[in-house]
């Protein structure tokens, strides 16, 4: 109740398995809890902590439910703090941090929230290389050899590193994402936790969806609140967010609503497994 998560109540934050698309069907893998990722519970959870206080995440169970269900798919359940994917087209601009800030524009905008100074002739390259690469799919427009000479500093190159690196910049680019997409609004809501049954591959799978997540979600992947459900399902790893989202209901909350097969209600998932370790 006093918000703040020990390391032991970050990692039962972890799902025991996930959900993801390989080869056009539906995979259940196991979600383990690597060495990097008990380094960077480590690491993180104080300024993690500080972060929620800051942001008013960690003032209501749901808020970080809906937070955590998202940073945990993000960085590929706290092993990864940059997605470091040379060939995306917003590369080296690619998603650093607890909820994997991406592209030139949000890290910008991250610095000018720490109070430092970007020049306007810069701002207006950076954005200009977006346009180009967004419309190219070429990441050619954003390296850093392409806008050294517009006024990209070594200095700035390391303030984008440090979201990666930096633990205090990795949890509170996350909070400041969080609260600039207005996500609070939505994570707010009551949830309503709905059964879903997939056959994929021959083989059935079950899974609860809410809708005021995917909405929360959607904001998160997208950048800005998103109010047009029918854009969840375009939702990078959409299903594996659910679970997360699912889980940390259960480790944050109490007297949930879960409908089991029949339609009767129950405070767990059905199937659910706690992480204990």
């Amino acid at each position: 109740k006093c918000g703040w998560l020990s390391g032991e109540e970050l990692t039962q934050l972890l799902p025991t398995s996930a959900l993801r698309i390989k080869d056009s069907n539906l995979v259940s893998e196991g979600v383990t809890l690597s060495a990097v990722a008990q380094q960077n519970i480590g690491d993180l959870k104080r300024p993690l902590n500080k972060a929620l206080q800051k942001f008013l995440v960690a003032n209501s169970t749901l808020r970080m439910a809906a937070f955590f269900g998202n940073a945990t798919q993000e960085t590929q359940w706290l092993g990864k703090m940059h997605e470091n994917n040379s060939s995306a087209k917003y590369f080296p601009w690619d998603g650093r941090g607890l909820l994997q800030l991406t592209w030139p524009g949000n890290y910008v905008k991250y610095w000018k929230f720490r109070g430092r100074k970007v020049p306007s002739p810069l701002v207006s390259a950076l954005t200009a290389a977006h346009k180009s690469a967004d419309n190219t799919g070429s990441n050619s427009h954003l390296a850093d050899s392409q806008l050294t000479p517009k006024g990209l500093t070594a200095e700035m190159i390391r303030w984008r590193d440090d979201v990666e690196k930096k633990p205090v910049d990795a949890t509170n680019s996350a909070g400041a994402y969080w609260a600039w997409t207005q996500a609070a609004k939505l994570a707010d809501k009551s949830p309503v936790m709905v059964r879903v049954v997939r056959e994929s591959g021959g083989k059935q799978f079950v899974y609860y969806s809410c809708e005021v997540f995917g909405q929360v979600a959607a904001t998160v992947n997208f950048g800005s609140p998103v109010h047009d459900v029918t854009k969840i399902n375009k939702v990078n790893g959409i299903i594996a967010r659910n679970q997360a989202y699912t889980n940390a209901l259960v480790v944050l909350t109490e007297q949930m609503n879960f409908p089991d097969a029949s339609g009767k209600i129950s405070e767990l998932p059905d199937p659910f497994k706690a992480r204990r370790q």
